[in-house]
């Protein structure tokens, strides 16, 4: 089978999404919508959550939300929006003094920037994929 899969019985899925699965969505026969199926939680999407000063490298299928639990310099590195399949990317401060660095894949950007830094206590950020062209990445 060529991609991308098209799945009709989702009882028949086993093991995580790959990336290439296409899920259809339908009402009834009152039209229909295409997502890709890593968009969809395939169980619990459990956060990771960083608690020492680190640079952490998200995986393109990692699709919890990244959790900053320290005031340490913290830098998280995008993977290519282009390898996300439509799943955004989403960094949280939990500690109350966020020092996060937020860097976008080589030759990307993250809404027009180079590198984003998270100043604001408990703040965050939910960052969506540019899957066209050169990438990158765009808030809304």
């Amino acid at each position: 089978m060529s991609a991308p899969y098209r799945i009709v019985d989702l009882n028949s899925f086993s093991g995580p999404p790959t990336g290439n699965e296409i899920i259809e969505l339908s009402q009834g026969g009152n039209g229909s919508y295409q997502t890709p199926l890593s968009t969809i939680s395939y169980g619990p999407r459990q956060p990771v959550t960083i608690a020492t000063a680190a640079t952490y490298n998200l995986a393109s299928s990692t699709y919890g939300d990244i959790l900053v639990n320290t005031s340490g310099a913290v830098v998280v590195n995008l993977p290519s929006s282009l390898t996300r399949n439509g799943a955004p990317a989403s960094v949280v401060d939990i500690d109350g003094a966020p020092n996060i660095t937020i860097n976008p894949a080589a030759g990307q950007t993250i809404i027009g920037q180079s590198s984003i830094s998270l100043t604001v206590p408990y703040g965050g950020y939910t960052f969506w994929p540019i899957g066209t062209g050169s990438g990158g990445w765009y808030q809304k």
